[in-house]
């Protein structure tokens, strides 16, 4: 059989339609390996780049937002929907696209297939979290725009570079929370001198017959050579353990208050764009003046469409919605990577230091967008409170600070 000339084709076609799609499937893993490293880096340097670029030209929306018959402008509410609904769907999208553990097979990031069955593959914290991040966005993308009240008309640069940094958003926090994350070398190495460090001090014999005890409870990960593997195949991976611990419910509560913090100041926001009762509308007319002649006196009045928010956390700060947004998401950092394996190895390394800490959490795709996020809406927030100040001038509560209560 192996002489028939039909026979050597066959098999030198199959061989090498083999050969082709192994190479397709390492091409894919090779891009979307960089794709993410760009990712990771992009949001790695904003504490750079964001600040200035938002210091030098206002972000073109909301109370910054063009003159009216301004080109090159879009529907506020629309706008805002189409841009934020990129993050979620970009998640879900890198979330399903491959189950756990996926780099077993050589993908770093796996396959571009979503599937759901992906998403049961998950260890429950893992679920749990990524349920927080699709609320968020939920409520964010599309509750929100479609239930406000019209927002201002923002330039088209606005919504373009919101999409670029959602896609950015997306795909890194879908890809470590769907534990298919490229390895984070640093962590390896502060694992890998844990295990030498135990291995040296003869202890590794009695620290692995603990991990092999670990191993049926879901908290074999706390060995460093079990935190090593952990961390070449899933470093995004919480492990079950985690959710018998009150510190990960604390992190959901703290991510639960910010994202709830973060809806109510946004609607007394809302309420001041909000169309007066027909009482109110009533009562304006009596006094003789209408909402309609008003709105004509005072057309390029700032005071007639914008007002001092009151109430809450606006008694101390301009912009609280802000400040509960970044401890929601700063909640959700801790619950998302305080319980992974490189920390609980740590501390046995002797080359940890404060400085690999912080180059490991650089590579964490929770921080990176909480880092991302304060680096870009702290220089708005100060420039939205001296706005606040030289609109209104003594309006303004005269200890109210721009986003943190008592100190900036």
């Amino acid at each position: 059989m192996s002489s028939n000339p039909l026979s050597r084709f066959f098999s030198g076609a199959l061989s090498s339609a083999a050969s082709s799609s192994a190479s397709a499937g390492t091409s894919s893993s090779t891009l979307a390996t960089s794709l993410y490293m760009l990712g990771s880096l992009c949001f790695q340097y904003s504490p750079l780049i964001a600040p200035v670029l938002i210091w030098i030209k206002d972000a073109p929306h909301g109370r910054f937002a063009p003159k009216v018959g301004s080109s090159w402008t879009v529907h506020g509410n629309y706008g805002w929907l189409v841009m934020e609904i990129v993050s979620p769907l970009t998640f879900l999208a890198s979330l399903l696209s491959s189950g756990p553990l996926a780099s077993r097979t050589g993908n770093a990031l796996g396959s571009w297939a979503p599937k759901w069955g992906n998403f049961a593959a998950l260890p429950l914290p893992n679920r749990i979290l990524a349920a927080c991040f699709v609320l968020h966005y939920l409520h964010r993308a599309v509750i929100s725009p479609l239930t406000s009240p019209t927002r201002s008309r923002m330039h088209i640069s606005v919504p373009i570079s919101a999409i670029g940094f959602n896609l950015i958003n997306g795909f890194l926090m879908g890809s470590w929370i769907g534990g298919h994350s490229p390895p984070l070398l640093s962590a390896a190495e502060a694992v890998k001198a844990a295990v030498q460090a135990n291995a040296s001090s003869g202890s590794a014999r009695a620290a692995s017959s603990l991990w092999g005890r670990k191993a049926a409870t879901g908290t074999a990960a706390a060995h460093p050579a079990a935190a090593l593997q952990s961390l070449q195949l899933g470093p995004g991976l919480i492990p079950t353990s985690a959710l018998q611990h009150p510190l990960f419910w604390l992190g959901l509560a703290g991510w639960a208050i910010g994202f709830a913090g973060n809806i109510y100041h946004d609607e007394i926001l809302a309420n001041l764009r909000r169309k007066p009762r027909r009482s109110e509308q009533k009562q304006q007319q009596t006094n003789g003046a209408s909402k309609e002649v008003a709105r004509k006196d005072d057309k390029d009045d700032i005071k007639s469409r914008y007002k001092v928010p009151h109430g809450a956390l606006f008694e101390l700060v301009s912009f609280p919605n802000y400040l509960c947004e970044w401890f929601e998401w700063a909640s959700f950092a801790f619950s998302a990577l305080y319980f992974l394996p490189l920390w609980s190895t740590a501390a046995a390394s002797t080359s940890s230091s404060p400085l690999k800490i912080i180059t490991t959490l650089l590579q964490t795709p929770p921080f990176l967008f909480l880092l991302a996020e304060v680096s870009a809406m702290l220089p708005r927030a100060y420039k939205g409170h001296l706005w606040y100040r030289d609109t209104f001038g003594d309006e303004l509560p005269r200890g109210r600070k721009a986003v943190i209560p008592f100190v900036f």
